[in-house]
């Protein structure tokens, strides 16, 4: 029975080894591809046309907000400030641009991660409520802000090329640093 029981912790810690030393980065990711592009084709959408997109904001987004923008926050009604269109289109497309290309090579990946976690509780909150993609997207970039952008991230390379001993010791290899 006990070897019985040796060869399934055995068959255990090589599946957690696996997935964390592949699964994990490939997870990482993927969530990061996957936010990054929603964002990217959305600011990509707007960019081709600015004054479009300035007409989206100031028609749609904007009337939206302010019909949810007053909130009920510890029982007061707060009536949060209606952004101007002009500048909420070119802001929202340069963030989605800049952001989602940053979360997409995993540079600045959490910082990227939180810009975006933000827009998409700002969408969330005040443009389209009760739409489950954005809690999808809020996940996946809460996601990103905790663990980094993983292994396969320009993070993670810059990381290991400049700051190796801040790495720690389970990345390292031989018990070496990892520029050695």
């Amino acid at each position: 029975m006990q070897k019985i029981l040796n060869r399934l912790r055995h068959i255990a810690a090589c599946k957690i080894t696996l997935a964390e030393k592949y699964g994990a980065p490939l997870a990482l990711l993927a969530a990061r591809v996957y936010v990054g592009f929603v964002f990217w084709r959305a600011g990509m959408t707007k960019v081709t046309n600015l004054d479009s997109a300035r007409t989206l904001f100031e028609y749609e987004y904007i009337p939206l907000w302010q019909e949810n923008s007053t909130k009920n926050i510890l029982g007061l009604d707060i009536s949060l400030p209606v952004p101007d269109a002009g500048f909420a289109a070119v802001s929202a497309t340069g963030a989605e641009l800049i952001l989602g290309a940053l979360l997409i090579i995993g540079l600045g990946a959490r910082g990227a991660a939180f810009g975006l976690f933000m827009m998409a509780l700002v969408i969330e909150s005040f443009i389209y409520p009760h739409t489950v993609e954005h809690h999808y997207w809020m996940l996946l970039t809460g996601l990103v802000m905790a663990l980094g952008g993983g292994k396969i991230s320009a993070d993670y390379w810059i990381r290991r090329r400049f700051l190796p001993d801040t790495l720690p010791a389970s990345c390292k290899t031989d018990n070496k640093t990892a520029t050695a």
